[in-house]
């Protein structure tokens, strides 16, 4: 399988994130980015389940879309999964966002390696657009939580396939931040 396009619980996926996705309250792209993140865990072969909550990641926190639709169309542990990722909410200045992304990443931890590589995939395809914080202040949270992430995440990681392209990534985009 080269793409999320190849499999029915895929398409059923991306359907429910496109209709989600118009109530989009975050400028950014997120069907792409969603879209990219999920292939980069087809890539990585993880799970039908890890691979739709990596599509579906976002849209607790940029959209209408509740982890309860979420949860009854595509399962619990894809509902969890979610569930640990969703905490960049906007009006948080960027010492509260650090706080509960680190409130986040320790629900991730106790999920497992999948949603650590789900995160790790998120900051791989984001991190090619931190160039284009308009705040020296974004630039750093963006570069103190990558390198959190990567603290706290190289024991369960470092093995795996998504560590080198997080090391690269960084090396690529962030360290110059």
């Amino acid at each position: 399988m080269n793409s999320i396009k190849d499999n029915k619980a895929y398409k059923e996926a991306l359907e429910f994130l496109e209709e989600g996705l118009k109530t989009n309250k975050n400028p950014k792209p997120v069907g792409q980015h969603s879209i990219d993140v999920a292939n980069r865990l087809v890539k990585y072969n993880l799970g039908k389940d890890v691979v739709i909550a990596g599509l579906l990641h976002d849209l607790v926190e940029d959209t209408d879309v509740t982890l309860n639709q979420i949860s009854s169309r595509f399962g619990e542990k894809v509902a969890n999964l979610v569930d640990a990722l969703t905490y960049d909410v906007p009006g948080y200045d960027y010492i509260d966002k650090f706080d509960r992304f680190v409130k986040s990443l320790e629900k991730v931890m106790a999920l497992g390696s999948e949603a650590l590589v789900i995160v790790a995939s998120d900051f791989i395809e984001n991190s090619p657009y931190y160039h284009l914080s308009n705040s020296p202040g974004l630039r750093t949270y963006l570069k103190e939580k990558y390198e959190y992430f990567m603290h706290k995440s190289k024991q369960f990681l470092q093995d795996k396939p998504v560590w080198n392209d997080l090391m690269d990534a960084y090396e690529k985009y962030v360290i110059k931040l």
